[in-house]
């Protein structure tokens, strides 16, 4: 528990002066080391998740694009679509906040404790196509990293025009919950 035994001298002064009770220390110690142990984890899953970058929903400038609704963007971060297997897209002209939105969805994702992979079309596209062109699409699927990530966060280069959808796995041995699709396109 490295947290808490770098608090530990604090914590034991507070008791001897007056100030928490054992139990609250013990309390304040725990809270420290759970607190530390979850944003490992966060901060581990977010590497694994390839992320280009950490966007949040609160650094998200919804004045800047009023035609967006910013209610139901809010209602897609408490991530029900998710548990209903549904996929979600956003499709805007480059420079709306596309990117920003899915990759914001993705940090609240993983924070919730799903699985999300987030890469450009382009870089699953060629994955899969080397994979197909060496025999060995199947097993690319099924035994790669892709495997648990069947609906991923996909970015598409929006300086390109092109039309993306990435119907839910059909695989009945897929598991349903802790995967996370989110589909960015854009279009000029």
């Amino acid at each position: 528990m490295p947290r808490a035994l770098e608090i530990l001298d604090v914590t034991l002064r507070g008791i001897e002066r007056g100030e928490t009770t054992a139990v609250e220390a013990l309390d304040i110690l725990l809270a420290e080391e759970l607190t530390l142990r979850e944003n490992r984890r966060v901060r581990m899953a977010l590497q694994m998740a390839r992320l280009s970058a950490v966007k949040t929903l609160a650094g998200f400038d919804f004045s800047f694009q009023p035609s967006l609704d910013g209610n139901r963007i809010m209602a897609l971060a408490e991530l029900q679509f998710i548990d209903r297997a549904e996929a979600v897209h956003l499709i805007g002209p480059l420079g709306t906040g596309e990117t920003h939105l899915s990759l914001a969805l993705g940090v609240e994702a993983v924070k919730a404790g799903r699985s999300v992979y987030f890469g450009s079309l382009a870089d699953i596209v060629a994955t899969l196509a080397r994979a197909e062109r060496e025999g060995a699409l199947r097993e690319k699927i099924c035994l790669s990293n892709l495997r648990p990530y069947l609906r991923p966060c996909v970015d598409e280069d929006s300086r390109r025009k092109t039309e993306m959808s990435i119907p839910p796995a059909a695989d009945p041995h897929t598991p349903q919950t802790g995967e996370f699709y989110f589909g960015a396109s854009g279009e000029n």
